[in-house]
């Protein structure tokens, strides 16, 4: 498989992970306001708001399998510090003076029964 080739299965990997993130936090009754939001500091996946108005930032990490390791683990501490650094210019563009929380979202692909979905709240 050539690296291009490789690289355009792991973003429809990707894309299929977020799709699932924004349903799932449909469920819980969060309202998606963007996807995918680009700035100077970098991108988040999902924006949202919870039912308490609490603007939320989630990075989506997804694989394929449980061999390709825990989703999560590659939120670093780097990439904590760029989605803060995207949330405060979000809230400085759109002038938003609520509260705002970074989460992130585990999805696991190829599990009998569907994926498996870890949800961690205020990550920052």
């Amino acid at each position: 498989m050539t690296q291009r080739r490789g690289r355009y299965n792991n973003q429809r990997v990707g894309r299929e992970g977020e799709t699932i993130a924004a349903h799932f936090l449909r469920e819980l009754g969060f309202t998606i306001t963007r996807q995918n939001w680009r700035c100077q500091y970098g991108e988040v996946d999902i924006i949202a708001r919870d039912r308490a108005g609490t603007l939320i930032f989630v990075e989506v990490k997804t694989r394929r399998s449980h061999g390709a390791g825990d989703p999560l683990e590659a939120i670093t501490p780097l990439k904590l510090s760029r989605m803060n650094a995207v949330a405060q210019e979000w809230r400085r563009q759109h002038l938003f003076t609520g509260r705002i929380r970074l989460d992130a979202i585990g999805i696991t692909l190829g599990i009998p029964g569907g994926p498996r979905i870890e949800h961690l709240r205020g990550v920052s």
